[in-house]
């Protein structure tokens, strides 16, 4: 099948979208794709197989996108592709409805967002054959159209590392605060003041231009509880360097109020323990993981506690419970799997729409 895939950007050197690359990537090689049609608003650095064709329709404000994004479908030949799939927001669900109604080909939707606006709202019931999601809680809309398929972590290059860690805790992704790093900052203030432990944060991310008073009010925080020496802002680094980083500290830790979040699935398929007080991340641990692992937000001194558990597990425990949350993201998040879950939805619910049963609802491909 030829398959249209829209996304924000393809550039495998990005901090926060280079995971659309593989995606596209392991997309591509599927047995059942044979070619697919990417439409992007940015196009940077991707080494992509030559069954991937990019189109760049740029963003110059909602009319200027619109009609990049228009121009880069027709000269795609919408008639010649099989579906349309929207990776992640956007208002693309919305775009692509005249084509879908043009072509009679169905839209699919992979989002994680527990927070459903109403645009989203529209597109998931008007526009969207499906709506794929990474765990129950990452898309909480109750339609019948919903369905959970994992994160799509890449376990090849996120990789099991047991070599002792050398440094506390990690944080990684934007700054921005939704991600609640303030708890983890007080955190740390408890655990020197309550329990006698200087404990080390790192900080891998930038904010976007909107949360650039946050990152200052969080860099105030740090000097007015006394924490820059322990606390450190090292910026973004490459997605491809973060394995090797990641196996260097006792834990990370993910307080977002986001869905899973893909860095905490990157953390665990290293076997770095996740201290998380995200309902979408707690809710696919296993209950004895959740138990180690969980934490409440507006707990600070709980907060604390967890992590002076934590960061003083000896090696034994702290991979046994590493090899534990590999084996969670392999076997219901990994990027080699992602694709066959989706497109087996998609050829059931296109049976159940055409009424075929012959398999002849989408095209087999090569």
């Amino acid at each position: 099948m030829r398959i249209c895939y829209v996304c924000k950007a393809v550039d495998e050197t990005s901090p926060t979208v280079a995971t659309q690359v593989r995606w596209i990537r392991s997309l591509a090689a599927h047995p059942r794709v044979e070619h697919v049609d990417v439409l992007t608003r940015t196009h940077g650095v991707a080494e992509l197989p030559a069954n991937v064709t990019v189109r760049r329709f740029g963003t110059k404000g909602w009319l200027g996108t619109a009609a990049g994004f228009y121009r880069a479908a027709l000269r795609m030949k919408p008639h010649d592709v099989d579906l349309f799939f929207v990776a992640q927001g956007g208002p693309y669900p919305a775009l692509l409805l005249p084509l879908k109604v043009a072509t009679k080909n169905p839209i699919y939707q992979w989002k994680a967002h527990p927070h459903i606006s109403a645009r989203m709202r529209f597109y998931a019931r008007f526009c969207d054959d499906l709506i794929f999601t990474p765990t129950p809680g990452s898309f909480p809309l109750a339609l019948d159209t919903v369905r959970v398929v994992g994160h799509g972590i890449d376990t090849g290059l996120f990789q099991l590392d047991e070599a002792p860690p050398t440094r506390d805790l990690a944080a990684v992704g934007r700054i921005a605060a939704v991600k609640r790093l303030d708890v983890a900052v007080e955190a740390l203030a408890v655990c020197r003041d309550r329990f006698g432990l200087s404990l080390t944060l790192d900080i891998f991310g930038e904010p976007a231009s909107k949360d650039q008073a946050h990152r200052l009010a969080l860099g105030e925080l740090v000097d007015r509880l006394g924490l820059h020496e322990q606390v450190r802002f090292l910026g973004a680094v490459d997605h491809a360097e973060l394995p090797g980083l990641l196996g260097r500290y006792r834990a990370t830790i993910n307080f977002s109020t986001t869905a899973f979040d893909k860095a905490a699935g990157e953390s665990m398929a290293v076997g770095v323990p996740v201290i998380t007080a995200n309902d979408c991340t707690t809710e696919m641990l296993p209950a004895d993981l959740q138990r180690l692992l969980a934490v409440r937000a507006d707990d600070v001194t709980g907060v604390a506690t967890t992590i002076r558990e934590v960061v003083s597990w000896d090696d034994r425990t702290r991979a046994q419970v590493g090899r534990r949350l590999r084996e969670t993201i392999v076997s219901g998040h990994g990027l080699d799997s992602l694709f066959d879950k989706i497109l087996s939805a998609i050829y059931a619910q296109r049976k159940v729409v055409t009424g075929d049963t012959t398999g002849h609802g989408l095209p087999v491909g090569r």
